[in-house]
């Protein structure tokens, strides 16, 4: 379902933007700007009347959205509390993010209700299963739904965020969303009862109090209405990190209508910042459909990610190919991942070429390039490819990987950089083709001298083309790596 729809499409130049919900709703990003203290905002009120208790933590280093998420660590002290919660009978939608880690089943990721078995909404999970169930109590009568009758997937323990959608038709029906795709729907069900509810709680439940949860929770909503499937699947898919700008550097679709001031001092559009700051060097781009020898632009010829792609064709060595983008200080801790689709036209214009790197100099001298990081590729198709790293440290290709990229075809190519294992492992199609390059920062350190498409020193372009460029300031999972492979590719 990943797949169904696309990053690159569209050049509306903005950031997210959260939807505009009514006063009677309730949303919670969790985001480090909206918390104040241990209360978090209402974006639908503006009301600060969430209450985080005991050690639960807004966590900006796992958070699945925005620029953080709600962690709870499964002891019966850790969670959090919604002042009030008013359903109506036009309809009821909640929706979540959570990722299930350990402790125990039975703690509630959410009870909306007015204590133990009165009016309760609640979810939680089969200790047999590990599939969820959702509960409503009528009163302090009982109705639960579980299986074929909601979300029928084990996701007890498995250390990966979902996306959770639930909507209840007062005519009984139940609709069940998950990863932004419709689920399952259901007919005959109970619909809430509509009072107000004064004991709310996220992570923790008045049916269940000897835990909260152990996991995390984030964009939390809950609507007096019933919300559509395009309202789910834009929940799912603005607000994963992988799409979240705020997790970003940098963001390059290369589309025709992101270029400025083609002819003087051509610059291409950052959906990561919203600035037109990616320089490349040569005064006046390409704009025909067809790339051409010796030519630097934006073409279409041929394009499967998005409208164009960004192409360099060096046939000589010189400092007019390729572009450079702002200076990047890298995090200091946990570690950052690069990611983006290429294409090598032309293997064999010179003995060295570079495909992206970022350097602390723009020496052409390896002493002067200590800390350096990319890939570059020697002449002849099978000749061999490599990595640089920290302190100048150089990796080989894995053979095997050589010869696949000597096809003059579209490849994916990503980079995890992954501090606490000093690793650097980089991935041609999702196989490994070097590890290593050791990456131990002690301290963020700033790279002034980043290229597409040529070395630091501008003196050593690629004959390449290069599409759907990202710079994310944190480590991503592998499951996230993929999704964006999902969602970009067009093969």
């Amino acid at each position: 379902m990943l797949s169904s729809f696309s990053s690159l499409g569209g050049a509306i130049k903005s950031k997210y933007v959260a939807p505009i919900v009514t006063s009677s709703d309730h949303y919670y990003t969790f985001d480090s700007a909206d918390y104040s203290s241990l209360t978090h905002k209402n974006q639908a009120s503006g009301s600060y009347d969430l209450t985080i208790s005991g050690s639960g933590i807004i966590n900006t280093t796992t958070n699945i959205t925005g620029t953080a998420d709600l962690v709870l660590s499964g002891v019966n002290t850790d969670y959090a509390t919604i002042s009030s919660v008013t359903t109506g009978t036009s309809g009821i939608t909640i929706a979540f993010w959570l990722s299930p880690y350990s402790g125990m089943p039975q703690a509630r990721y959410f009870d909306l209700g007015n204590g133990a078995t009165n009016n309760n909404i609640e979810m939680y999970f089969d200790v047999n299963t590990g599939k969820p169930i959702l509960s409503i109590y009528k009163g302090s009568t009982q109705y639960t739904y579980t299986a074929t009758n909601f979300i029928d997937i084990n996701m007890w323990q498995s250390n990966t965020f979902r996306h959770i959608g639930i909507t209840m038709n007062p005519d009984g029906t139940f609709k069940y969303y998950l990863n932004g795709g419709l689920h399952r729907t259901t007919t005959g069900n109970q619909y809430p009862n509509a009072v107000t509810r004064t004991t709310n709680y996220i992570g923790k439940g008045s049916n269940y109090s000897a835990n909260s949860i152990w996991g995390g929770i984030g964009e939390f909503r809950i609507h007096n209405s019933i919300k559509t499937d395009a309202d789910m699947l834009s929940y799912y898919k603005t607000n994963t990190r992988i799409d979240n700008y705020a997790n970003m550097f940098c963001h390059y679709k290369f589309l025709l209508t992101d270029i400025t001031d083609n002819g003087n001092t051509p610059r291409i559009y950052n959906y990561a910042t919203g600035t037109y700051d990616l320089n490349f060097n040569r005064t006046t781009l390409s704009t025909t459909p067809t790339p051409s020898d010796g030519s630097v632009g934006i073409a279409s010829q041929n394009s499967l990610f998005g409208e164009t792609y960004f192409y360099s064709y060096a046939n000589i060595a010189n400092n007019t190919f390729g572009a450079r983008l702002p200076s990047i200080t890298v995090p200091s801790s946990g570690g950052f991942t690069i990611c983006f689709w290429f294409k090598i036209i032309n293997y064999s214009v010179r003995t060295w070429w570079v495909l992206f790197n970022m350097n602390t100099s723009n020496s052409p001298a390896v002493g002067g390039q200590a800390m350096r990081y990319g890939v570059h590729g020697n002449a002849g198709a099978s000749a061999d490819w490599r990595s640089s790293g920290f302190n100048n440290t150089v990796s080989t290709f894995n053979p095997s990987q050589n010869s696949a990229l000597a096809n003059g075809a579209w490849h994916f190519y990503h980079i995890k950089s992954q501090y606490n294992t000093s690793t650097a492992n980089h991935y041609i199609d999702f196989n490994l083709a070097t590890s290593g390059a050791s990456q131990t920062y002690a301290s963020a350190i700033t790279f002034p001298h980043v290229r597409l498409l040529t070395s630091a020193a501008d003196d050593s372009p690629a004959y390449a083309q290069i599409d759907d460029f990202r710079f994310y300031n944190k480590l991503l999972t592998d499951t996230e790596i993929k999704a964006i492979y999902a969602k970009t590719n067009k093969l």
